[in-house]
């Protein structure tokens, strides 16, 4: 299990890349948009809220055609942050 601190601007809802509605989970560089910070989470959800964080539930894209899909979980802490804070 790999686990890291990753600073970014989370975003859940429609992805905006396939015709179907499909719920995902991104990380941004910045609040206006900016580059993905982490891979897509495709079928994102909210699994609970807890001790001042949320964990987000999903899947990664696998790298090959057909492979089957990666589980993923994302625990956010919100915190204080702004265009600087993510650029350090």
């Amino acid at each position: 299990m790999k686990l890291r601190s990753t600073p970014g601007w989370l975003t859940l809802g429609p992805d905006p890349r396939v015709f179907f509605p499909r719920t995902v989970a991104r990380l941004l560089s910045n609040a206006t948009g900016g580059a993905d910070v982490l891979e897509i989470l495709l079928h994102a959800h909210v699994k609970f809220i807890k001790g001042g964080g949320l964990m987000v539930f999903g899947q990664e894209s696998p790298p090959v055609h057909n492979a089957p899909l990666v589980p993923q979980t994302w625990w956010c802490v919100p915190g204080t942050m702004d265009d600087l804070t993510v650029a350090e």
